[in-house]
């Protein structure tokens, strides 16, 4: 039996539900993280060597920004604080547990920036796959029946998304054609591949399933700042259009 609980990232970040579950006295012995640069401990820097320091210069100039550098100060993670799975582990008693995998034999968080669902040509090195996650997963052995197992994914895969939906109006698809063509190459392969991909944990041991919702991904800055770039010539696309259909892709993968 087990039980798997969808649940929007955005009010984990905004709210007091950590704390929530935690009252619950969810008896979890550990909490396993798969997922990506929100949910990173310092597994990106571990693996990759590379981080981002004053003044933030050397943020990459499409959709990913810091990339595959998280922030010198703070642990290395891609936030200015404490990510949302290190506040809920702390909440549920099982701080340890989220701890880089990559450094701490005892940590079992394999999330590392950039990761995606389904695999995609990549500018930036350093990547994995949530795949290849669950498989590490998957090698360490049975996953405790009393373990949280939290999935955060998808963020990158709407972000990959994004520049198949520009590249298709480069090659000159109509807008709608240009949408049809990012869902149907990336956004649904991604989300069968997370869905095969928590199948898989449960077939593991999983009893307990955490899903992340993407967030609205139209609402980030790195979104704005290519709306404001496409709304130039040659594309002439207004700025709303494309955090429109940011907006649309996070929305289909969650609902897929």
């Amino acid at each position: 039996m087990y039980t798997i609980l969808r649940i929007t990232l955005l009010a984990l970040l905004l709210s007091a539900s950590a704390s929530a579950l935690a009252k619950k006295d969810l008896p979890f012995s550990t909490v396993y993280v798969l997922g990506t640069s929100l949910s990173d401990e310092g597994n990106a820097f571990i693996q990759c060597g590379m981080q981002s320091v004053p003044p933030y210069d050397n943020l990459t100039p499409q959709l990913y920004a810091p990339g595959d550098s998280p922030y010198a100060r703070g642990g290395h993670h891609f936030s200015n604080g404490p990510t949302w799975v290190e506040k809920l582990a702390k909440e549920l008693g099982v701080a340890n547990s989220v701890l880089p995998v990559r450094r701490n034999p005892q940590g079992t968080n394999y999330a590392q920036a950039g990761t995606t669902a389904f695999p995609f040509p990549d500018v930036l090195p350093c990547r994995t796959t949530f795949s290849n996650q669950v498989d590490e997963v998957l090698a360490r052995g049975s996953i405790p029946a009393d373990a949280l197992v939290v999935v955060e994914i998808g963020a990158n895969d709407v972000f990959n998304a994004l520049d198949a939906f520009v590249g298709a109006l480069v090659f000159g698809l109509a807008f709608d054609e240009a949408k049809a063509f990012a869902i149907g190459n990336v956004i649904n392969p991604a989300a069968n591949v997370t869905a095969n991909g928590i199948h898989d944990l449960i077939d593991g041991g999983a009893t307990k399933v955490l899903w992340a919702n993407v967030p609205n991904i139209g609402l980030t800055p790195a979104v704005t700042l290519t709306a404001e770039q496409l709304a130039q010539p040659p594309f002439n696309l207004p700025s709303f259009l494309f955090k429109a259909v940011a907006t649309e892709f996070a929305t289909t993968f969650n609902l897929a």
